[in-house]
């Protein structure tokens, strides 16, 4: 019995193990995705861009642009 419980608990920290490395490599690969700013064609995170004028700009260019 003990040793039941025992090959239970493993497979069970052994599931999780897996399922937590399969969800954290999707969500870093959206929050580290780069992508060029088409004003200053600096690379900037994708969730950092912002759109002005049809353009997907940096903050810094945002700002600047009239």
């Amino acid at each position: 019995m003990g040793k039941l419980i025992f090959f239970a608990v493993i497979g069970i920290i052994i599931y999780y193990i897996i399922k937590g490395k399969g969800q954290n490599k999707e969500e870093y690969k959206d929050d580290a995705e780069f992508v060029q700013c088409e004003e200053c064609h600096t690379f900037v995170l994708k969730k950092e861009l912002k759109e002005k004028n049809g353009k997907l700009v940096c903050r810094e260019c945002y700002e600047n642009i009239r």
